[in-house]
């Protein structure tokens, strides 16, 4: 899996043993978040990298795995984009505006 986009060619197996909500996945993180921001990294997705699920009923399901697959691909995406702001000299025109 490509960690710079968690979505790929391959969808996940809705009889796969391994799904789990995503809500009861979000409950093992320090800071569980709302059921509205696990449904946008689904549907929409955080700076490129959509959390790969599968729709049964009104729930959405996924693996573990492309849990903490997508957690890790959007830390990594947020620290590349820290850091060429960081490289990047702010401009003449920002500087006057501060």
């Amino acid at each position: 899996m490509d960690a710079n986009n968690c979505e790929t060619d391959q969808k996940i197996d809705p009889l796969s043993p391994d799904l789990q909500y995503v809500v009861d996945l979000a409950q093992l993180l320090p800071d569980p978040p709302s059921r509205q921001v696990l449904w946008r990294w689904s549907a929409k997705g955080v700076r490129g990298v959509r959390l790969r699920t599968v729709r049964i009923g009104r729930r959405n399901y996924t693996t573990p795995d492309e849990f903490r697959a997508f957690l890790l691909a959007t830390q990594e995406t947020e620290l590349t984009d820290r850091a060429s702001n960081i490289s990047q000299p702010q401009s003449n025109e920002y500087r006057s505006q501060i």
